[in-house]
């Protein structure tokens, strides 16, 4: 059995009919629905997928989607370090009161993500976002999902002594070096 760690089937593109890669004739382009895909998936043993959160705005469209499809869809709470520094910090328990939602699994997706101009990137909110989010998943024992791009160093030193490494997760959006890959793997993340 395979789980998608990460997928974003609530996002409006896979409303309707859409373009997709199928593996029925040879990895041929195929239209079709997110019914179609799932059906497609479970063919082949993919039997659930981690839909994380990516702004506050948008887990009300997880949860309706995780309800559609129960035991399929699983859904996880966060905010995206590209979009956390859009949120106001007073929003923050609202974050935490999706965590604690029923059949939330992860934290996430949260992390550290430096690839855009430094006047663009508002470091300073994306780490506290980030401290918040892994002290959440602490709290409520939940394993995250973790976006870094272009900023491993920070990221790993933030990880190294934050109790939630214990927890695990997954290193989302990684095209880090092999000894990167390690230092994460080393902490318990895949």
């Amino acid at each position: 059995m395979i789980v998608d760690s990460h997928a974003h089937y609530a996002h409006a593109s896979f409303s309707g009919s859409f373009r997709y890669l199928s593996w029925e004739d040879n990895w041929a382009l195929q239209e079709g629905t997110l019914e179609d895909l799932l059906a497609q998936m479970e063919e082949k043993d993919i039997a659930a997928s981690v839909e994380p959160g990516i702004g506050l705005d948008f887990h009300e469209q997880i949860f309706a989607l995780a309800a559609r499809y129960p035991g399929r869809i699983f859904p996880a709470a966060g905010c995206h370090p590209t979009r956390c520094i859009y949120e106001r910090w007073s929003q923050r328990r609202l974050l935490r009161d999706y965590a604690r939602a029923e059949g939330v699994v992860a934290i996430g997706e949260t992390g550290l993500d430096y690839h855009y101009k430094r006047e663009e990137q508002h470091r300073l909110k994306q780490h506290i976002w980030f401290i918040y989010q892994l002290n959440l998943a602490w709290k409520l024992k939940l394993p995250v999902i973790l976006h870094v791009r272009d900023a491993h160093e920070d990221a790993l030193r933030i990880l190294r002594w934050h109790p939630a490494r214990k927890l695990g997760g997954v290193i989302h959006c990684f095209y880090g070096s092999k000894e990167i890959a390690e230092q994460y793997l080393k902490l318990g993340y895949h």
